[in-house]
């Protein structure tokens, strides 16, 4: 956290369900139910206790959707949304207290580990919750949050000392979060959880966890906890959900006095992309879904007067909160703090890659099939498109990569060296003579070409467009981007150019 945020506001605030006597909850539950009566009334207003402008909220949220363990951006566009480092914007130096929630796949974008990369997984997921523990943090756990197991989702909850808040998720038979209340300045802001299974019937169970399975009882439970929360004082209150947004909609029909609603999946397998969803409502409830992989968050602002809180323009009478999307672009300030968590996961990790992949050399070639033979075996014949190639970002693609600590980072190097895991190419460790994105990235393997002398059968002579999607996809590039657009930086004379 911010040193300027800790001492404004104590982490230790943060608490789990309350109980409260039961005759101060039914007296407190007659007083909201009688003050709820009032709000309806025209003719009451509420009540104004101080004066606030526009530009000064007494407390902030800011909620994400499906992180996926999304570090930074990665592509080669311009403007690549998203990045931890600029959650900082958000979140840090400001003279009122900040929280952040989030729903969905947060510290895995898998519902399993895959074998050969569970290692730097697991370190990518440590990286996401040291930047998490910078601020309070609130979640509704996935089923991939626990791809690597229920102790290291303990594990990583602990790092981020954040709370989990689904209190219908069970290990063992005993829930594994509980609702949690903060102190915002002079609101008390109260989260909710709720975590469905997966509606994916190929997503195996995890062994001792019970999801919510959407039902009335689920619902039920719900409800009680807003009155309790309520009653003891809460103000605002946030569900955060990991399931589909018709099942969280559903329940918070069943649950009324939920201010927000946010909405993540319940798992994802991969880079799995999804655009801002518009703004909805359930009666007062606004209803959230930021785009993916931190691509957007959503700001929330509040100001309190005292009273219920309604939404909208935060210099309006009475308690008031705003809601915003926010792109999370390359004009973004990025937080230093947060900056400097992610380069040390990215020095740490190439040295650890370094030693942990030395072993894993390219696969063998079939009898009679071509390998690979590097840029500097075609340049002996084909000087026109080797000069073109150099003029293009792909004869610097892998440089990219070791200026920034990123060449052994299984995330990235893939597409920028040729041939990468192909049989007779380049693996993680093994790619001497083949860095870079090369003529035989698109061309294909060149030994049987150059033992024919040339021989044109034995070579990608024209490559289809749809070679570059391998890597030119998203999240890598903008939805705007197009393979027809981009072609032609890549032709030159000599090479596709009369």
């Amino acid at each position: 956290m911010h040193d300027a945020t800790k001492k404004r506001w104590a982490w230790g605030r943060i608490h789990g369900a309350i109980a409260v006597p039961k005759g101060l909850l039914a007296a407190a539950l007659v007083l909201a139910g009688w003050a709820a009566a009032c709000e309806g009334c025209k003719a009451t207003k509420p009540v104004k206790t101080q004066d606030i402008t526009p530009a000064t909220p007494t407390a902030r949220l800011v909620l994400l959707s499906d992180l996926g363990a999304a570090l930074e951006p990665c592509g080669c566009v311009a403007d690549q949304r998203g990045g931890l480092a600029r959650l900082g914007a958000f979140t840090e130096g400001n003279p009122f207290p900040v929280a952040v929630a989030a729903a969905g796949p947060t510290f895995f974008d898998c519902v399993d580990l895959d074998t050969s990369r569970a290692a730097q997984d697991t370190e990518k997921a440590q990286a996401v919750a040291g930047v998490l523990a910078r601020t309070p943090f609130f979640f509704a756990p996935s089923r991939s949050d626990f791809a690597g197991g229920v102790e290291r989702l303990r594990e990583l909850v602990n790092t981020s000392r954040g709370k989990a808040v689904s209190g219908a998720l069970t290990v063992a038979g005993q829930a594994f979060g509980a609702p949690g209340v903060v102190d915002m300045g002079p609101t008390k802001v109260a989260f909710l959880g709720y975590s469905g299974r997966s509606r994916d019937a190929s997503v195996a169970d995890v062994a001792g966890v019970q999801f919510g399975a959407e039902g009335g009882a689920d619902g039920a439970a719900l409800a009680k906890n807003v009155e309790t929360l309520r009653a003891a004082g809460a103000r605002f209150v946030v569900l955060l959900a990991s399931g589909s947004r018709g099942e969280a909609q559903r329940i918070v029909d069943r649950a009324p006095g939920i201010d927000l609603l946010l909405v993540g999946t319940d798992a994802v397998r991969g880079e799995v992309i999804r655009d801002d969803v518009p703004l909805g409502r359930i009666e007062h409830t606004v209803v959230l879904q930021p785009a993916s992989r931190l691509q957007s968050v959503v700001v929330v602002e509040l100001v309190d007067r005292g009273g219920v809180f309604r939404e909208g323009g935060l210099a309006e009478e009475g308690s008031r909160f705003s809601v915003r999307t926010e792109p999370m672009g390359a004009a973004r300030a990025k937080s230093q703090g947060i900056g400097a968590i992610l380069s040390a996961y990215d020095e740490r990790l190439d040295g650890q890659n370094r030693v942990r992949y030395a072993g894993r050399v390219p696969v063998s070639v079939a009898a009679g099939e071509a390998h690979y033979l590097g840029v500097d075996v075609c340049t002996g014949c084909h000087t026109e498109p080797a000069s073109v190639w150099r003029g293009t970002r792909h004869a610097d693609a892998y440089a990219t990569l070791t200026t920034r600590h990123k060449a052994f980072d299984l995330d990235c190097v893939g597409c920028h060296v040729t041939g990468y895991d192909k049989p007779g190419g380049s693996t993680v460790t093994h790619a001497k003579n083949l860095e870079n994105v090369q003529c035989e990235s698109c061309h294909g393997p060149g030994s049987k070409h150059v033992e024919g002398g040339g021989l044109k059968s034995a070579i990608v002579r024209k490559p289809d467009v749809a070679v570059c999607t391998g890597c030119h996809h998203e999240p890598h590039v903008d939805k705007s981007w197009r393979v027809e657009d981009a072609w032609p930086k890549i032709l030159g004379h000599g090479h596709g150019r009369p």
